[in-house]
């Protein structure tokens, strides 16, 4: 009875961590993919044009179906405009970031979505979008 709940509880980490680490989008800024989870946090990576950033998206961590919509922020080490406040980005601050507001186009995982963004504390407004990359 031991060995059996165990054996399902690492089943489902190991389902958990999969998911995430499966999604990968083709974005309007570069593949975007699902990193990590940090409480009901996720974390998301990206690269455009040579400088990396993140994306933190609250209360997403472990949302795999039934996705709707989200807020979070982006980070970079630099961008076209410095806030006056910074954010942590891998235990570094930046005031390189800003807001984030997303909407999964589809509700399960592989899913297209669409976010808006904008620099610091403004409303996102500018457009990004991803693809999912499947196999």
């Amino acid at each position: 009875m031991i060995k059996t709940a165990l054996f399902f509880m690492l089943l489902a980490l190991t389902v958990n961590q999969s998911v995430s680490a499966d999604e990968v989008w083709n974005s309007t800024y570069g593949k975007v993919i699902y990193e990590n989870e940090i409480g009901s946090t996720a974390v998301w990576s990206y690269n455009y044009q040579g400088t990396e950033g993140w994306i933190y998206i609250d209360k997403l961590a472990g949302v795999y179906q039934g996705r709707g919509t989200y807020e979070g922020y982006w980070i970079q080490a630099s961008s076209a405009e410095k806030c006056s406040s910074q954010k942590m980005m891998n235990g570094k601050a930046s005031p390189y970031w800003g807001k984030l507001t997303i909407q999964f186009l589809d509700p399960d995982f592989p899913s297209r979505w669409q976010a808006k963004w904008n620099y610091c504390d403004k409303k996102p407004i500018a457009t990004w979008q991803g693809l999912p990359v499947t196999n």
